[in-house]
């Protein structure tokens, strides 16, 4: 799906804000790292939403720029 090799059996994720339980694309996952950084919960609550790390996953995944702009729109 989306272009991406990841095997369900490689996913086990909790949050972005977890770091219990990682898999290999969290340790690169720019998306994350901000969010970490800037201690939210998902990009949609962020104030400098929507910024061109998301725009890009966007891309791929249009589904999700409809979720985080309800989010957005709502907090």
């Amino acid at each position: 799906m989306y272009g991406v090799d990841i095997k369900p059996e490689n996913i086990h994720c909790l949050s972005c804000q977890d770091e219990r339980v990682l898999f290999h694309h969290c340790t690169v996952c720019e998306m994350r790292k901000c969010a970490v950084e800037r201690n939210l919960a998902n990009c949609g609550l962020c104030a400098d939403y929507p910024c061109e790390i998301i725009a890009k996953f966007f891309e791929f995944v249009p589904d999700c720029k409809t979720v985080l702009d309800k989010i957005h729109s709502e907090r």
